[in-house]
Formats: C-alpha cells, structure tokens, sequence
C-alpha cells in the first residue's frame, strides 16, 4: 500500500490517509481482507506521528471501511467499497442540502434554484 503526504496541502494529514484508503478500496487495489501495516509502522514510514495514523485508522473504522482484530492487525472490512459509496451518496446529498439553502439564503426562488441545478446537470452531460 502507497500512501503520500502532502504537509503542505489545506487537507489534514489524516483525512489525506483516509481519503487515499478509501480511493484504494474503491479501485480495487485494497480488497476485504488486506492488511494494514500496523500504526506505528504506517507513522514511521510516513515520518508522522503515530496518533495521526491512529485518528484516520478510527475513522475509517467508524466509517466501516477497516475493522481492527487487536493484536492480528487492522483489516478491510467486508463490503468496504458499499460502505463507501453509501457515505459518498449521504455526504453528497447532505452537501446538496447546505447549497440550497445558501441559495435561498441569497433570495433564489425554488424555481430558479431549479432551473440552475438542471443548467449544470445539462452542462456536465455535454
């Protein structure tokens, strides 16, 4: 598994990892099942601290994305890559959400939020 690090990216390191694992599984390069390299390891090999490592480690944990065994390591989880497109279709509506409603917030009408959504969507298909 390769993941790098950008210090100097507005991303916390952290959500770095967990994007990089997530986009991982999801290409089929980390499958059900695969190790991880313990948080220690992953630290020293990224030359970062180990409660980085361990904070992206939990979070993808509580994502469903990796499950911890105790002393046998840190795995894939089963369905890893569902998990992951459930959270990214949740997120995006929650982010849908908040963009409508800044919309509204600047006086838009529901139709013209509409007709603006339905513009971009035509925009993107071509």
């Amino acid at each position: 598994m390769y993941i790098e690090i950008n210090t100097k990216a507005r991303l916390a390191v952290y959500e770095q990892i967990v994007q990089q694992i997530r986009y991982a599984v999801q290409e089929g390069g980390l499958k059900s099942g695969h190790s991880l390299p313990p948080v220690r390891q992953l630290a020293g090999d990224l030359m970062i601290n180990p409660n980085t490592v361990a904070k992206a480690y939990k979070l993808l944990e509580s994502q469903k994305v990796i499950r911890g065994a105790g002393r046998k390591g840190t795995f894939i989880e089963d369905n890893a890559a569902v998990h992951i497109e459930r959270s990214n279709q949740a997120d995006a509506r929650y982010e849908l959400g908040q963009l409508v409603k800044t919309f509204e917030g600047r006086g838009m009408t529901v139709k013209e939020i509409r007709l603006l959504l339905f513009n971009h969507i035509e925009k993107l298909r071509g």
